[in-house]
């Protein structure tokens, strides 16, 4: 057995595809190994694994996004009431163009009328 491996010691099976050089570059240094050591999971407090911190600046993007949001949300309910009130006096000027348009009727068979009643009373007298 000694003869397939070469004479050396049997390598970590986590290593086992990976070459020599490439696992020394994988490994952290000493440095890196203690300020990774404080971010155990299960602690609470330190986020776990590629998770980052929320920075301030993207608390105040995201208070202004819903604030931008708050904003359109009540200008299309001001539209929408615009638009009410502008169909509202769209109807009453139709309205009030029928209603015209009544008198108008009404008024000429007045005219009529008394455009008849003055030939008869001009005729009886």
């Amino acid at each position: 057995m000694d003869g397939e491996n070469g004479g050396e010691q049997p390598q970590d099976e986590a290593n086992h595809d990976v070459p020599p050089a490439e696992a020394s570059i994988c490994a952290a240094s000493e440095g890196e190994k203690s300020a990774e050591s404080h971010h155990e999971p299960g602690n609470g407090s330190e986020p776990r694994g590629n998770v980052r911190k929320i920075t301030w600046l993207e608390y105040v993007l995201a208070c202004t996004n819903i604030a931008l949001v708050l904003v359109g949300v009540w200008a299309l309910t001001v539209y929408r009431d615009q638009l009410n009130v502008v169909q509202g006096t769209l109807d009453q000027m139709k309205n009030t163009a029928a209603q015209a348009d009544r008198l108008i009727t009404e008024s000429a068979k007045q005219s009529k009328a008394s455009g008849d009643s003055a030939k008869a009373a001009q005729s009886a007298g």
